[in-house]
């Protein structure tokens, strides 16, 4: 396991994502991406990493949602590390195969941090923390994230912050509660790692 320090979109960020399965494919490979994704689905995910079909452009990098995102994601983990005298930072994990890109994470405290932030008032990511859940969406990044954690991480604190209102919920999961489903997803992930390797060698 190794924790890299690389700026999100950036270039190296960029290519030392290439050939790695990451967080932000976990919940297409277990069919539970959200509408808005443009990846529909693990096949589509599939015909996308063997060239078989163009990847989709992400609209929220061209309307510059991913940027606001980005600031308010900063925003909340500086606010968290004033007011508890934490350290996170934003990191990136590598383990075997697989990587996450973290927005924030404290060696000291064995903590993960994610910051979702919707912009729209019906968001189902929004609505699901209202509720006190995780959207699936999200869940299976969390499950990947922590299986790429060093073991003795703790936990994730799951933050969401509405871009419209600036409301904030926040949710705390522990490292069994997310391992437990580890298997299930490293399981689809084996089964695409065959799936590529066999047709690249073909």
């Amino acid at each position: 396991m190794s924790i890299l320090y690389l700026e999100q979109n950036t270039q190296p960020w960029l290519e030392w994502r290439k050939g790695l399965y990451t967080a932000s494919d976990a919940s297409v490979v277990m069919g539970a991406q959200g509408k808005w994704y443009k990846v529909k689905g693990l096949q589509h995910w599939l015909d996308i990493r063997l060239g078989r079909v163009e990847e989709p452009v992400r609209e929220a990098y061209v309307n510059g949602i991913m940027a606001k995102g980005s600031a308010i994601e900063k925003q909340v983990r500086n606010h968290i590390n004033r007011v508890q005298g934490w350290n996170l930072e934003p990191v990136c994990l590598e383990y075997g195969r697989y990587g996450a890109s973290l927005d924030g994470y404290d060696g000291e405290i064995k903590l993960i941090l994610e910051v979702k932030a919707p912009s729209h008032a019906n968001s189902r990511v929004w609505l699901d923390v209202l509720d006190g859940l995780v959207n699936q969406h999200v869940y299976w990044q969390l499950v990947h994230q922590m299986a790429c954690a060093p073991p003795d991480t703790k936990g994730t604190l799951y933050v969401v912050h509405h871009q419209k209102t600036g409301d904030e919920r926040a949710l705390s999961l522990s490292r069994e509660q997310l391992m437990a489903d580890w298997p299930a997803l490293k399981q689809r992930w084996e089964y695409c790692h065959e799936v590529l390797t066999q047709k690249g060698a073909s």
